[in-house]
C-alpha cells in the first residue's frame, strides 16, 4: 500500500485526546536520541520538573494527574519488561504539571548537557506515542508521532512497496519528491523526518522546526546528513545498515561475471548495429575467461555487504583478499578471506571492489597512484560512493590501458541520484570509447525485496524511537553503534 497522499492524509484512528490535566510539560525544544544511554525504559533522571506557582487547586490536580500517569507508565513498562528504577519512574511522573488547564514548562535535572536533554525529550515523545499497553490500562492513547517522508519515490518508484508497517506507528505525510526549497515547510509539525539520500545540509537542518527530533535515513550511508547541525538542534539520526546486503552482494557478483565474459562489449556492438561478433561466431581479442581461481580484492572487505560478496565469491571458486583499517591484523581469517595491506591488494587482484564508506580518509582513495599498482588485466568495481574513485584518474587509467575495464554504479558525493552523472562527464566518453566500461545509476540496492526491507526496517527504528530507546548512531562520535 502506498503512503497516504500528498500522497498525504493522516491515517490516525480517531481517539479521545489526553485530558489537559495529564499533558506532558517537557519543553518540546529539548533534544532526543541519547545513544549513550543503555538503561532502556528509564524515563528520566535526577530531579523532577518544578512547576511554576500554580495555586492550590492546580497543584492538587497536578499531583493527581502525576499519580494517575505514573500508574499507567509503570504498568506499561512492566508489560514490556522495561521497568526502570523507582526514582526514574517518579521523575517521569513528576514531569506532569497543571496550571488551571494550562500546560506548564519545566526542565529536567539529573545530569546536565546533551544526554539529559535527550532523556527529557524522550519523555515528551513517549507520552505522545499512542502506546497500546497504556490504552489497555483504561486510559486513552496519546496521538501518534508525525513523520514526513521527503522523497518516497526514491524507494517506491514503481508503486510496489507497502508502507503499512510505518503507518501503524506514526502518522505519515509523504512526498514523492522534495526540492531543497520545499523541505523546511514540509517538515513543519513533524516529529520525524524520513529521507533517502537527499543531502540534508547544515542550512536546512538548522532551519528545521523544534518539533523535529529524529532523521531516519532510509539507507546505509548517512554522509548526506550534517551531523554537527543535528547535534546543535538536538536531533537524533538513525540508519539501516543491513537492508541491501543481499542485493548488493548479488550485484557485485553480477558485475564480475559480466566483465569476465565480454557480455558488455557484445551488447554494445549489437546496439550500435555492428554484427561482427554475430557473423564470425567468435570474440576476437575480447576478455573472456573463467572466474574460478581469480582473485577478488575488496577494499574495506570486513563489513556486512563485503561478507556477503565474500561468501558468494568463495562459493564460485574465487579467491578473496581484503584490506581493512590499519589496526586490522593481516593474515588468513576463519571465513577464508586473507587480510592484506592496501598496496598488496591492488597488485594481486583481478577485480578490485570498493566497500568503504565515504569520508575524509576514503575520498580519492583509488587514485592515479593506485591505478599504477593494478594489473593491466584488472577491473575496478565501485558500488559504494562515487568520490572513493578519482574519476579523472580512472579516465586516464582506461585511456592509458593501465587497467582492463571498470564498472561504476555511483558517481557524485552522494548516491546517484542525487546527484546524477552530469551530461558532460568524461565517463560517458570512455563508456563509448571502451567496450568494457559499465555505467549504471546506483541500481545495486534497488531490487524490490531490498526496498521493502529498508521501509520495514525504518519502521522498526521509528517504533524504537517512539518507545524512547536509543538510536543506532552515536551522535557524539557520529559513528554507528553495533
Amino acid at each position: 500500500t502506498a503512503p497516504p497522499a500528498k500522497r498525504s492524509a493522516s491515517i490516525e484512528a480517531a481517539a479521545p485526546p489526553l485530558p489537559l490535566a495529564v499533558l506532558p510539560v517537557v519543553d518540546t525544544r529539548l533534544c532526543v536520541g541519547d545513544s549513550q544511554r543503555r538503561d532502556r525504559g528509564h524515563c528520566g533522571g535526577g530531579s523532577a520538573v518544578t512547576p511554576p506557582a500554580c495555586g492550590l487547586a492546580g497543584a492538587a490536580a497536578s499531583a493527581l494527574a502525576g499519580t494517575w500517569l505514573l500508574g499507567r507508565w509503570r504498568r506499561s513498562l512492566l508489560r514490556r519488561g522495561l521497568q526502570g528504577s523507582g526514582a526514574s519512574t517518579k521523575a517521569a511522573a513528576a514531569a506532569v504539571a497543571v496550571d488551571g488547564g494550562r500546560r506548564c514548562r519545566g526542565s529536567i535535572g539529573g545530569g546536565g548537557g546533551l544526554a539529559a536533554r535527550r532523556r527529557a525529550s524522550h519523555l515528551h515523545l513517549q507520552a505522545r506515542g499512542g502506546d497500546a499497553a497504556t490504552a489497555a490500562d483504561g486510559g486513552p492513547p496519546g496521538p501518534k508521532l508525525k513523520c514526513a517522508v521527503l522523497n518516497a519515490a526514491r524507494l517506491d518508484f514503481d508503486g510496489r512497496i507497502r508502507w503499512d508497517k510505518i503507518t501503524e506507528t506514526v502518522d505519515v505525510t509523504s512526498y514523492d519528491v522534495s526540492a531543497h526549497s520545499e523541505i523546511v515547510s514540509r517538515v513543519d509539525g513533524a516529529d520525524i523526518v524520513m529521507n533517502k539520500e537527499f543531502p540534508l545540509t547544515s542550512e536546512l537542518i538548522l532551519a528545521f522546526p523544534p518539533s523535529v527530533k529524529l532523521i531516519v535515513e532510509a539507507g546505509t550511508g548517512y554522509n548526506n546528513i550534517d551531523l554537527d547541525a543535528c547535534r546543535e538542534k538536538g536531533i537524533a539520526v538513525c540508519n539501516v545498515p543491513e537492508y541491501t546486503t543481499e542485493a548488493m552482494g548479488d550485484y557485485a557478483i553480477t558485475l564480475i561475471m559480466a566483465l569476465s565474459c565480454s557480455l558488455v562489449p557484445q551488447m554494445k556492438a549489437l546496439a550500435r548495429g555492428d554484427k561482427t561478433y554475430m557473423h564470425q561466431c567468435h570474440l576476437g581479442t575480447l576478455p573472456h575467461f573463467e572466474i574460478r581461481g581469480k582473485t577478488l580484492g575488496i577494499i574495506g572487505g570486513l563489513g556486512y555487504i563485503a561478507q556477503n560478496i565474500t561468501a558468494k565469491a568463495l562459493a564460485l571458486g574465487i579467491k578473496v583478499i581484503a584490506s581493512g583499517r590499519p589496526s586490522t591484523p593481516l593474515g588468513m581469517q576463519d571465513n577464508g578471506v586473507e587480510v592484506v595491506c592496501f598496496d598488496d591488494l591492488l597488485a594481486r587482484s583481478d577485480f578490485v571492489c570498493t566497500m568503504v564508506p565515504l569520508n575524509e580518509q576514503t575520498k580519492g582513495l583509488v587514485n592515479e597512484e593506485a591505478f599504477e599498482k593494478m594489473k593491466p588485466t584488472a577491473f575496478i568495481i565501485n558500488t559504494a560512493r562515487g568520490p572513493i574513485v578519482d574519476q579523472d584518474a580512472l579516465v586516464d587509467a582506461l585511456r592509458q590501458k593501465k587497467i582492463a575495464g571498470a564498472a561504476l554504479d555511483v558517481f557524485g558525493e552522494g548516491s546517484a541520484p542525487p546527484p546524477p552523472l552530469p551530461d558532460d562527464s568524461l565517463l560517458y566518453d570512455v563508456f563509448s570509447e571502451f567496450d568494457n566500461v559499465i555505467l549504471t545509476p546506483h541500481i545495486g540496492w534497488q531490487r524490490v525485496e531490498a526496498r521493502q526491507r529498508v521501509v520495514d526496517m525504518c519502521a522498526d527504528n521509528i517504533a524504537r524511537f517512539a518507545r524512547g530507546e536509543p538510536m543506532n548512531i552515536n551522535m557524539e562520535t557520529g559513528l554507528p553503534i553495533r
